[in-house]
């Protein structure tokens, strides 16, 4: 089926019937039976569901080339092969079930819950599958400007965050390894990790000033913590600080994507997957995502989730494979 075919369908289904009606029409095997596997931690909470919508010919086309455009490595090409199983019995079109996943916590992030799905494919990969099908919608800075707002709600000072929040690209391109490692880095200073590697001043300073807000929220959340048993996870005590920290990190940031999915949905748009930080969703004919839309949506999620500065954005692809 062209692109354009599917475009289509999708829409002209969308106005006859309700979404929740639409999903009931699909295959009943595309939503995956439900298995327990042993170990796997009970799932509890609201789900969200959508409908994954691929071009099955750029699917089959990369199916073919599999061993030479995905990576070396037995547990992603089988995570390939039962994507690829799941969507082309659905044909093209797959319930894919997001949930929180935890021993009854509801907390933390959705995870797609019944198979392989666009959120678990690594980049080059998903975008190659989305790039004409789907808008990417991204949540600008996400994890320092939770923090940044939970810190402000607790009247902590925060300049450093607050000039990394305010500052983002000026601070990266003080690193001389590039863009992409010094993103990788202020991630692994706030959450603990040591990069092994000169640091710019204020890099320095703004790793201090995390340790701090580290510890500050494992106390002001002590209930939660509780609640999550992270006591008896048996990990020393820096680790368990930082592995919180980032857990209710994860849980805010779940908590706007969770709100942009109903938003976009009373706007007439339909989202077709999670990715932890933003969204991907499906393309309208004759219709754009522009700066006020993105701006409306960031003001519901700020009112909605009590988080100041959320900025969701449109995000470009990046690489994708050659497949002519």
């Amino acid at each position: 089926m062209s692109v354009s075919a599917l475009f289509r369908e999708t829409r002209d289904e969308a106005r006859s019937k309700s979404w929740q009606a639409l999903v009931a029409t699909l295959k009943p095997e595309a939503k995956g039976k439900k298995r327990t596997r042993k170990n796997e931690p009970s799932l509890t909470g609201a789900s969200i569901e959508v409908v994954e919508v691929i071009d099955l010919t750029v699917l089959k086309k990369i199916y073919e080339r599999r061993q030479e455009l995905l990576p070396d490595v037995p547990s992603y090409q089988t995570l390939f092969r039962n994507f690829y199983d799941n969507t082309v019995a659905a044909n093209g079109r797959r319930v894919v079930c997001y949930q929180q996943k935890a021993h009854g916590e509801d907390f933390g992030r959705y995870s797609s819950r019944n198979g392989a799905s666009l959120q678990g494919l690594k980049h080059e990969l998903r975008a190659t599958l989305a790039h004409e099908l789907y808008h990417q919608l991204d949540i600008g800075s996400a994890h320092p400007t939770i923090l940044r707002s939970l810190a402000a709600d607790h009247g902590w000072e925060t300049p450093c965050l607050d000039h990394y929040v305010a500052n983002r690209e000026n601070v990266l391109a003080m690193f001389p390894a590039g863009r992409e490692r010094a993103k990788t880095t202020m991630l692994m200073l706030m959450f603990g990790g040591d990069p092994n590697e000169n640091l710019p001043f204020f890099v320095d300073e703004f790793r201090q000033e995390l340790v701090k807000l580290a510890r500050k929220i494992r106390v002001a959340f002590a209930d939660t913590a509780k609640r999550l048993r992270l006591e008896e996870s048996g990990a020393d005590e820096r680790k368990q600080v930082y592995s919180f920290l980032s857990r209710v990190l994860q849980d805010r940031e779940a908590q706007c994507l969770v709100s942009a999915v109903h938003f976009m949905r009373s706007r007439g748009w339909e989202p077709g997957a999670l990715l932890h930080d933003g969204l991907l969703v499906l393309k309208r004919p004759g219709h754009e995502i522009d700066a006020a839309l993105l701006g409306e949506l960031s003001r519901e999620i700020e009112a909605k989730c009590s988080i100041r500065g959320i900025e969701f954005k449109l995000k470009e692809f990046g690489a994708r494979f050659d497949l002519q």
